[in-house]
């Protein structure tokens, strides 16, 4: 059943205590303190979905705090990731060790129970999925708390569709028959946007650390136009055939792989509407503009001159 709690069912004075406490006991305790002079006004969905439960929290512009305090105790709160959706407005966040921006359609991870603040300066909407489940699945899932995934592209893109789509339709008989199909179909996403095992099998087995540490090789030369399966191969002393099998485990070929990753990167920094294309496309490994520029208008549907000119439009609106 999906429940709304909104802002509006008190008065101008509470809202705000009065938002502390929904959220609180909704999702985790934490600080919430309205930005800006507007009133605040906050609403917040919540639904469940098979294993994992949804929320989808909107507000006037705030930030959010919470200190990692609070801790599992046996039989009350089950071990448990978070992975936000960014679906209206920007934020900033504050998590694992990194400071991630995200835009409309981005995504993060988020360890519940370590220290996060997040920073909406403007109107905004997320969705928040919790996700509980396989000990070994959410072990996978921590390893990446505090990894942004591109809304705008590849995988990223997916996911984010996905869990809007999911969102908007979902209603109580959806949620009873498909509840369960759909959570894991929300697990499979994630973890090929993020890069993960999508099979029950353990992490930590000698494959997924070899993997893991190949992905970890990759974005430190992503700007080497030599970067491909046989580098990989010669750097980890195994075959080639060794390196397509672990990446064929998470759906990609190596340099499918890395075409991915190198325009992500793309759409990252033409995001910020600063870069010039043609130091984009060099300095992350294209030796040629004319393929940057094809292999990105088939991702984005759009060139990267474009891309970044809308950019600069938004930031300057």
């Amino acid at each position: 059943m999906r429940r709304v709690y909104s802002t509006e069912s008190v008065g101008p004075a509470e809202r705000l205590a009065f938002w502390n406490a929904i959220a609180s006991r909704a999702i985790a305790p934490m600080s919430i303190e309205a930005m800006g002079a507007a009133p605040f006004r906050a609403e917040l969905g919540r639904a469940s979905l098979g294993r994992c439960e949804l929320f989808s929290p909107r507000s006037t512009a705030a930030s959010v705090r919470f200190d990692g305090a609070v801790r599992r105790r046996a039989g009350v709160r089950k071990r448990r990731m978070l992975l936000m959706l960014q679906c209206e407005g920007r934020s900033l966040a504050q998590l694992a060790g990194r400071d991630v921006e995200l835009q409309p359609g981005d995504s993060v991870v988020i360890d519940a129970e370590a220290p996060y603040t997040i920073g909406f300066t403007e109107p905004t909407r997320v969705i928040l999925a919790s996700l509980e489940g396989d000990e070994r699945r959410l072990a996978a899932m921590e390893r990446v708390a505090g990894h942004r995934a591109c809304g705008a592209i590849g995988a990223g893109a997916l996911l984010s569709s996905f869990l809007r789509s999911t969102w908007a339709h979902l209603d109580d008989q959806l949620a009873e028959e498909g509840g369960g199909a759909l959570s894991a179909a929300l697990w499979d996403l994630a973890a090929l946007a993020y890069g993960l095992p999508r099979s029950a099998v353990a992490t930590g087995t000698r494959a997924d650390d070899m993997r893991a540490q190949m992905q970890a090789f990759m974005e430190e030369r992503l700007h080497d136009p030599a970067l491909g399966a046989a580098m990989i191969a010669r750097d980890f002393a195994v075959s080639r055939r060794y390196v397509q099998m672990l990446f064929s485990e998470i759906g990609f070929t190596p340099s499918a792989f890395i075409l991915e990753r190198r325009l992500e990167r793309a759409a990252e920094r033409l995001g910020q509407g600063e870069d010039c294309v043609t130091d984009v496309a060099f300095s992350l490994g294209f030796n040629d503009l004319s393929h940057f520029s094809r292999a990105f208008r088939r991702r984005l549907g759009v060139s990267p001159r474009a891309y970044r000119d809308a950019a600069r439009r938004r930031a300057a609106t």
